[in-house]
């Protein structure tokens, strides 16, 4: 695959411009591999061979604001499945990217879930992106920096198509016990109306489960990298919206 160049940002230090001459000349694709990282990349995540490199392009940056910010940085959703795929050629990740290229170990972390962990990614993520500008001089691509859909996300208690049906059958049987005297009526749209009730309160726990367990999910597609020492030794990351 023909590898996509950048023309290299302004005001980098001498340092700076090493690392990223650097960053920029590795080979993800290994030219004796008849399924490089790239084809494999595009199969896995159902992508073009052309959104596949710009993804690898992008992945590029993120490793490169990882390393140059204090505090780490935060990728997209996109960058993120590229740095996954990227983990587990361990040997190219390990012994050449981190010891050969970024001159550090790079690590992935688990998150330790919690509110407090998704605020600070968020900060992180906020941070990343104007970073990324100052960096680069342009916004990132929208294409491969947007939050996942209802990330953080918010529990919503949803009730089922079915159990509206349910209370759209109910509501003649209720109008119609409305007009009777009888005691039968009125007592079986009482259970009715009881069973419903219930029904829709239990629906609307497990939907909430639910959406709570989709969050986690999406949350765990968004990762940080870097760390406090990143300017250092070592670099540490923490997936599942948290900060390092």
């Amino acid at each position: 695959m023909k590898q996509t160049r950048h023309a290299q940002p302004p005001g980098f230090t001498p340092s700076q411009e090493v690392l990223w001459q650097k960053i920029q000349e590795h080979r993800f694709d290994d030219p004796d591999s008849a399924f490089p990282f790239s084809a494999r990349l595009a199969a896995e995540e159902g992508w073009d061979h052309e959104f596949a490199a710009l993804a690898i392009e992008e992945y590029r940056k993120f490793i490169f604001l990882c390393c140059i910010a204090p505090e780490g940085a935060a990728p997209s959703a996109i960058v993120d499945k590229v740095w996954h795929l990227h983990l587990t050629y361990t040997v190219d990740y390990w012994e050449v990217f981190c010891a050969q290229v970024l001159g550090r170990k790079l690590h992935h972390y688990p998150s330790k879930g919690g509110r407090g962990e998704r605020q600070k990614h968020t900060a992180l993520r906020n941070t990343t992106l104007a970073l990324y500008k100052d960096i680069f001089g342009a916004a990132p691509p929208a294409a491969l920096w947007s939050m996942p859909a209802g990330w953080p996300g918010r529990a919503l208690n949803r009730v089922p198509e079915k159990t509206k049906l349910r209370v759209w059958l109910l509501l003649p049987l209720l109008l119609l016990a409305g007009c009777s005297e009888g005691a039968v009526m009125v007592a079986i749209a009482g259970l009715f109306l009881f069973a419903l009730v219930r029904q829709i309160f239990k629906a609307a726990g497990e939907g909430e489960a639910s959406t709570t367990k989709k969050t986690k999910q999406e949350q765990q597609s968004s990762c940080s990298g870097g760390g406090s020492d990143c300017g250092s030794s070592d670099c540490g990351c923490s997936c599942g919206g948290c900060s390092c």
